[in-house]
């Protein structure tokens, strides 16, 4: 199967959708000819659809299951890879990627894949976080777009979550601390 479609449903899944000209800040994103859909606990996603995954209306990830895609790049890309990642501070996080020769001239596709293998490589921390997605053909750039995904889990449901609250507090405390004796000096 070619991993450009992958790709394609994979995006699909956070909702992406087509745009001509210049899109508002936290707008999503799509540049070539790459669309889908995808299928998350019964919800369906699709490029076509402007509202899916926009930063007004994340798209919620749950850490479990799976995402049932089906995606065309509209053209053969070979050979080909790329990766799905997810904005975290000043860098991304890879959460999917993919290499293939694609040597039957595949340019649709369709599976599942799962959300436990990509939820694992993230903090799990709640909020709504960027999705980026790439996808070359012949070491060239052939899509890209991004859109919106939230976590709704608790901070304290993992062990980054708790040391993100814990460094919070301890900071918070910190400069509590460092205020007040300030304000006794002058």
């Amino acid at each position: 199967m070619s991993s450009v479609v992958r790709f394609v449903g994979a995006f699909a899944a956070v909702g992406t959708v087509l745009f001509v000209g210049a899109a508002p800040a936290g707008a999503v994103t799509v540049s070539g000819p790459c669309s889908g859909t995808a299928t998350i606990n019964g919800k369906q996603y699709t490029t076509a659809n402007k509202d899916d995954a926009s930063l007004a209306h994340p798209m919620p990830l749950p850490k479990t299951g799976t995402v049932t895609y089906e995606g065309t790049t509209g053209g053969v890309t070979k050979p080909e890879h790329g990766h799905l990642s997810v904005v975290l501070g000043p860098g991304e996080v890879t959460i999917y990627s993919w290499k293939s020769s694609n040597t039957g001239n595949k340019t649709t596709d369709t599976g599942t894949k799962s959300l436990t293998s990509a939820s694992k490589k993230l903090p799990g921390i709640a909020g709504i976080y960027e999705l980026k997605g790439y996808h070359y053909s012949n070491g060239a750039l052939y899509c890209s777009g991004s859109g919106y995904i939230k976590f709704t889990d608790s901070p304290l449901s993992t062990p980054l979550g708790i040391v993100a609250v814990a460094g919070t507090v301890v900071t918070g405390l910190g400069l509590l601390v460092a205020g007040l004796g300030k304000g006794m000096r002058a």
